[in-house]
Parts: C-alpha cells; structure tokens; sequence
C-alpha cells in the first residue's frame, strides 16, 4: 500500500491532501491451455486434418504472444503441412499407430497435448496408377505421364500420390513402379534421362530405361518432395536394346524384382523371353547388379503372344499369388479380356509351364477413364 501526498504552499500558508493507492501484485503467468483435437482413424495414403486449440493469459507482457510446434512419434514418417499451425494437415509414411503432441510456448511457460492417430494399411483393392500420357482423371483433372495416382473402389475415390513435376521427373514417363509398404517408390522410366539428386548410380544422375530406382518420400500427394536412389542397373545384366525397357516391375516379400520388358526378354543377348512374359531377378542391387533371371510367368501358355497387344506392362502380385496386370491393347486369353486402359487378373499356376484363367477386375472406362487411354504403371494392394 501507498500514500502519495500532494502539497501546495503559496509563500504563507500550506496545504496538502494524501491518497491511498493499494498496488496489487502482478498475477502469475499461467501456462498456455493446449488441446490437440480428438483421436482419429486414417488408412493410407490419406492424411488427418489436426484441429487444435490453444488459448493463453496474454503473459508474461511482453511479448503477450505465445509459439506452437506440432511433433510426432510412431512407427514411421510423419509429415506436417505446417508443423508450427495449430490446425494443419498430416501425412503417414506407414501403418502404425502415432502420437502427436501440440506444445504452446509463452516465453514464460511450455503447456502441450497429444492426439493419438491410428492409421490402417491401404485397403485391399486399392490401386496405384500411371498413364501413358497426359489423362483426364475425375476429381484431378488432367494427370501427366510422369505422375502416379491411387484409385479406392471402397469409396470411388482418386487422388494423387506422387507428382514427378515437383521433384523434376517432367517431362520423363514413369512406365513400371512397385509402392513398398512404407510408401516409397520403385519405378522406371520409359527413356533414358537425368534424375536429380538420384544417388548411388553407376553413370552419374543418369538412368535409361533398363534401370530401376527407388524415390524415397517426404511427403506425397500434390506438394511431393523426397531423394532418389539407385536400386537396379540393367546393362549389367545384359538389358541394353530399346526393347528391353523395363516396363513392369513387382518386388517380393524377400527382395526379389519380378520384371517384364516392351519387347524380347534377351539378358546377355541371349533370346530367352517375350513382352508378354514375367522374369524374376535374384542377386544384389545397386550400382554393379548381378545376378539371375528365371521365368515366372509364360504369357504364351496361355494364349498371348507375339510382341505387341499382349504387352504386359503393369504387374502386382497379392498375398494370395493373384497377378493383376494390365496390357498395352486389348487381349482376350485365358478365359478373360479387357483393353489397354483395363486391370486384370491372374490366377493359376507359374513358371515355366503357366496355366490358369484371366478375368477383367476393373473397367476404367467405367470410373471415368477415357477408352483412348493406356493404364501403363500399376501396384495393387490387396
């Protein structure tokens, strides 16, 4: 408490008056109130929308201002919009469950709380695509040869998941991918080109279309960034004529590469396969490959053949050895049929001596695919 006093003197006489001022103490800083929003549940690729909340006393004065950082911990990659907005966008690089903490900082006192993010595996039936050329796609518009996008017959939904422009694939054409279940990206390109930042190859940042590397996100979808990798050199193993471009790959369980070529299969020069047959890869990858192939699936077994329509050029392989594939034109074999801009099924016995039926499993031109288009790429996970 204190009393100021005010007085007046005029040569003669004085007065004064006193007030009393009662001075309270400064009230604490309180820390920041934070809450992260509710749990949620999420299959991949998609992402969650965070809705936040962070209220605070105004202290301490200054700054009277308070700081936000989104921070994550779970089994794989988490990748935020804006990791310093209260709301914000996130994305999983795999299934798992995540906890992510939003802290508030004042300057003077750290509040936080955690919302737990459960995120499925893609569905079964869900669909990784590429196209040929430049594709009108419903709900994305025009989609270029060098992009990959997922198709979810759960919902009837598309969506982009990888944008070859936005980490310099453009104007390249990616021709064969294989999706881990991280979510990174086995793919070969249907020329020889300069891939930027691609590390570990054996001719600088340079692949050509007998080649297969691995592109590591960060984040996916319509802002995509990550790094490059070398994965598959195949001069090494004999894969130099322009008919040999890689143009469907599938990775197994135990690393081995399924792979199959637009035109004769002749590792070393020596005619061993055609574009309708499957050849597995077994031995080490990277720069200096090596190693042998083995006939998985024999396209003319039952009833493809010669180079050209029955191309394979897309294949996956289920849990259960059902093979999707599509092909470069209309086939009819093995009981089934479908068109260049078609996935089809597979299954029966392989090897050497392959026998079994085919059947059409989804009809683009049904889902909003033009029929003049080429499904060219394709992952199936299911």
């Amino acid at each position: 408490t204190y009393f100021l006093t005010l007085s007046a003197y005029d040569g003669q006489y004085t007065v004064e008056d006193t007030i009393e001022i009662t001075v309270s103490p400064e009230p604490p800083n309180l820390p920041p109130t934070v809450d992260a929003g509710p749990a949620q549940t999420v299959a991949l690729p998609g992402g969650v929308t965070l809705d936040g909340t962070v209220t605070d006393d105004g202290l301490p004065n200054p700054p009277s201002a308070f700081t936000t950082e989104w921070t994550a911990s779970g089994p794989g990659t988490v990748t935020f919009a804006d990791s310093t907005a209260v709301d914000t966008t996130a994305t999983f690089s795999q299934d798992g469950v995540y906890t992510l903490t939003l802290t508030a900082d004042d300057s003077g006192a750290i509040a936080s709380d955690t919302v737990t993010i459960t995120v499925d595996p893609a569905p079964d039936g869900f669909y990784y695509l590429t196209f040929t050329s430049s594709t009108t796609v419903p709900g994305l518009g025009s989609v270029q040869d060098e992009d990959i996008v997922t198709y979810d017959p759960s919902t009837g939904s598309w969506a982009m998941y990888f944008d070859g422009s936005d980490v310099g694939i453009a104007p390249g054409e990616i021709n064969a991918i294989h999706i881990r279940d991280d979510g990174s990206i086995l793919m070969s390109l249907d020329s020889d080109m300069s891939v930027p930042g691609i590390i570990g190859g054996p001719d600088g940042t340079n692949v050509d279309e007998s080649d297969v590397f691995l592109f590591t996100p960060t984040s996916t979808g319509t802002n995509t960034s990550g790094t490059f990798s070398f994965h598959f050199d195949g001069s090494d193993m004999g894969l130099a004529a322009r008919s040999e471009d890689i143009d469907a790959i599938y990775e197994f369980s135990d690393g081995t590469l399924a792979i199959s070529t637009k035109g004769s299969f002749k590792p070393g020069g020596i005619p061993n396969g055609s574009d309708e047959d499957i050849h597995v890869f077994t031995g080490t990858y990277g720069s200096e490959t090596s190693g042998s192939f083995s006939l998985y699936f024999d396209g003319s077994d039952i009833g493809f053949g010669g180079v050209g329509n029955h191309d394979i050029d897309g294949v996956s392989f289920s849990a259960s050895d059902i093979m999707y594939f599509s092909t470069v034109g209309t086939y009819t074999a093995a009981g089934g049929s479908g068109d260049d801009e078609d996935v089809s099924t597979f299954v029966g016995s392989f090897g050497s001596t392959t026998t079994g039926t085919a059947a059409l499993t989804l009809d683009l031109t049904g889902l909003g695919i033009a029929a003049g288009e080429d499904l060219n790429g394709l992952h199936v996970v299911g």
